[in-house]
């Protein structure tokens, strides 16, 4: 239709009226096409982002791990579970690595006390489909680790903000703090046993995504850094008890000065490399919006060159002029807007520390030796 008009314009086949007439017709097709080309790009650029948005809502390696690790979020079901309804255990599966099931009985009780933090505030239909099919009568497989809820939709997967955790935080808010102590007792049969200092520092993440990690980290009396301790040094705190006998012995100044200059530079070098790996992931999503942005801006921009290649009539060619300047303008725009994205800067702060004694369970082979 459109190539219709224009040709019996350009070729006079029309009378003054009946051409003005076609002008608006041929201006009015020119918009609802322009509109057609507009939704098809925010549909690309929809698709585009469609991975992006689906390690968002799956807490995957770039956004899923960034507040709590898999293995401390399953730390703090276990213990919510044990509380709540001590028939009931989180299993992992013998032939299936991270992924769990329910095991013994209570399934039902745990979501009635799911249910019941969940009428306190606000809860959307999607948090109570969620608790229900983690509660279900099927017992649905779970896993606390995003990389795996990405590979299998099978599994369900519970992140640092479903409704579980959600109440496992709510109720654990009624619970009477521990004490304060000056160090902790914790016990491990397959940890070196000792006295380890131990720093949690809060990393804040700037940029086009703004975020809050932790990162803990233990270090021996020498000054080292105990990489095992390090690796479980949360769900080791979460378990351990007020030492019953003062660390002055070992615990003076100059081991504070050890292992606090070891903690830093330790911190010091994870924020290096999280920087690192931000800009890394940041660069790699900008430079697919950008193309795709360019794409859709050329290929509108050549579809006008071809229109004005032939055009001949003032007013279409004004028009089509016009189009094309505003589209290099939302463009540059644009562009400039997605290119802001790449600044990135973490910063840390300490919020916790101590002194952390590790000891074989009474009983166990190591202790008894």
């Amino acid at each position: 239709m459109l190539r219709s008009l224009t040709r019996a314009i350009v070729f006079g086949e029309l009378t003054p009226e009946e051409e003005e007439v076609r002008s608006k017709t041929i201006a009015q097709a020119i918009v609802n096409l322009q509109k057609e080309h507009d939704q098809f790009d925010e549909q690309s650029q929809r698709f585009l982002g469609a991975d992006e948005v689906f390690r968002q809502r799956f807490h995957d390696v770039e956004e899923g791990q960034r507040y709590l690790h898999p293995d401390e979020i399953r730390n703090f079901v276990e213990g919510y579970v044990a509380e709540v309804v001590p028939s009931l255990e989180v299993r992992e599966s013998p032939k299936r690595p991270k992924v769990f099931n329910w095991s013994g009985r209570g399934v039902d009780a745990l979501y009635e006390a799911i249910r019941q933090q969940l009428l306190v505030g606000e809860t959307t239909e999607l948090e109570w489909q969620l608790a229900g099919r983690l509660c279900g009568q099927q017992r649905i497989p779970f896993t606390f680790d995003g990389e795996i809820a990405t590979a299998d939709h099978s599994v369900e997967f519970v992140s640092a903000h479903h409704p579980i955790v959600r109440a496992a935080s709510a109720a654990f808010h009624a619970i009477d703090p521990p004490p304060a102590c000056g160090s902790l007792l914790a016990h491990a049969d397959d940890l070196p046993p000792g006295i380890y200092a131990f720093y949690i520092f809060r990393l804040q993440i700037s940029g086009a995504r703004k975020s809050l990690e932790l990162e803990p980290v233990a270090v021996q009396i020498d000054g080292e850094i105990a990489e095992a301790v390090t690796d479980r040094l949360i769900p080791l705190i979460n378990g351990a008890i007020a030492g019953s006998r003062s660390p002055q012995g070992t615990v003076d100044d100059a081991f504070v000065t050890r292992t606090h200059a070891a903690a830093i530079a330790w911190v010091s070098a994870r924020r290096t490399a999280r920087e690192t790996e931000l800009r890394r992931l940041g660069d790699a999503r900008i430079d697919a919006q950008l193309q795709s942005l360019d794409l859709g801006y050329e290929r509108r921009v050549a579809r006008i060159e071809a229109r004005l290649a032939y055009e001949r009539h003032p007013n279409m060619v004004r028009l089509l002029t016009g189009q094309r300047r505003n589209i290099e303008r939302r463009h540059g725009r644009k562009r400039k807007q997605i290119e802001s994205g790449r600044e990135v800067a973490v910063g840390f702060t300490p919020i916790a520390a101590g002194v952390l004694e590790i000891v074989k369970p009474v009983g166990s082979a190591a202790a008894q030796g």
